[in-house]
């Protein structure tokens, strides 16, 4: 990728992290988030691979933690996991379609739930109980996988607008 499409997508990352942290909380139901950088991440993944999913999973969730002061790395090992594990299966899936990267953020805001389910109760921060984290996270991944395809046809990424990625070509 070229610098400047590298700039675009982490002005778009703290964009996003802006966006989490300060409109969204107002805009989803009290205890639920929409996973905006969840969101870019999957779709970064279905669109690079393992590679940049897991790149952009880490930095985006890093940048996460540290604006909300949770723990750091909670958010970004269960984003870089959650980038990883899509962009492994980008090869076998058909990405032009619409229902593909909102069923993928679907699985990925599992993945990354449980993570961050299995660190938090280690560390002992979880605010509520086990059954009111999964809760609110059912919520969390239904209202990211909603918002998914808005986000996909955003101009960053030119499969979703039927441009195929250049590597293929060659």
């Amino acid at each position: 990728m070229r610098l400047p499409g590298l700039l675009l997508r982490a002005a778009v990352l703290v964009i996003a992290v802006a966006l989490e942290s300060s409109i969204m909380p107002y805009l989803a139901p009290p205890g639920v988030r929409v996973d905006l950088v969840l969101i870019l991440t999957v779709l970064t993944a279905l669109h690079q691979g393992r590679p940049g999913g897991a790149v952009w999973g880490f930095g985006g969730g890093l940048l996460e933690d540290l604006v909300t002061g949770r723990v750091v790395g909670v958010s970004a090992l269960g984003k870089m996991t959650a980038g990883y594990l899509v962009g492994a299966v980008r090869e076998v899936v058909f990405r032009d379609s619409l229902l593909v990267p909102v069923v993928l953020v679907a699985f990925g805001g599992t993945v990354n739930g449980l993570i961050t389910l299995a660190l938090a109760s280690s560390f002992g921060i979880m605010g509520t109980g086990p059954a009111g984290f999964i809760r609110a996270e059912i919520v969390s991944v239904t209202l990211s996988a909603i918002l998914t395809p808005l986000v996909h046809m955003c101009p960053i990424f030119p499969h979703a607008r039927g441009v195929s990625d250049v590597r293929e070509k060659a």
